[in-house]
C-alpha cells in the first residue's frame, strides 16, 4: 500500500535499477568465484556469469532512461514541478518509439554508459 504515493512511486522505480544493478555484482561473484575454484575463461559458468553482466548492466542503463514509461523517466518526473511532469506525461504513449529511435540511431546513448558500469561492477567485485 502507498502512503506518501510521490515518495512510493520514486522508491519503486528506483527498485527496478537497483536490482539490476545488484544482479550484475551477483554475476560478478559468480565469475570470480568460479574462476577462483579452477574454472577457465571457457567455462559455461564463467561465460553465464560474463553474460549476465552485461545484460544487467545494459537493462540497468535502458531502464534509467528519462522516458516515461521507463523506470528513469519515473524518476525524473517525480524531481519535477507538477504542471511539468503532467505535460512531461503526455509523451509516454510515444515512449516505445523513442526508445526504438535511440537503439536505432544513438546506441552510444545505452552502450557507453553500460560498458561503464560493465567496468565498474567487475573492478568492484576484483576480477
Amino acid at each position: 500500500h502507498f502512503n506518501n504515493i510521490r515518495r512510493d512511486l520514486l522508491i519503486l522505480a528506483i527498485s527496478g535499477p537497483a536490482s539490476l544493478f545488484l544482479l550484475a555484482i551477483f554475476w560478478a561473484y559468480v565469475v570470480r568465484f568460479s574462476v577462483g575454484y579452477g574454472l577457465t575463461d571457457q567455462a559455461w559458468l564463467v561465460q553465464t556469469g560474463i553474460a549476465g553482466i552485461y545484460l544487467s548492466s545494459i537493462f540497468c542503463i535502458i531502464g534509467l532512461l528519462p522516458i516515461p514509461p521507463l523506470d528513469g523517466g519515473k524518476i525524473l518526473e517525480h524531481f519535477l514541478p507538477p504542471a511539468a511532469g503532467d505535460a512531461f506525461r503526455t509523451i509516454e504513449p510515444y515512449g516505445f518509439f523513442i526508445i526504438i529511435g535511440l537503439f536505432i540511431f544513438v546506441p552510444a546513448i545505452i552502450v557507453v554508459p553500460s560498458e561503464f558500469l560493465f567496468r565498474l561492477v567487475v573492478s568492484m567485485v576484483g576480477i
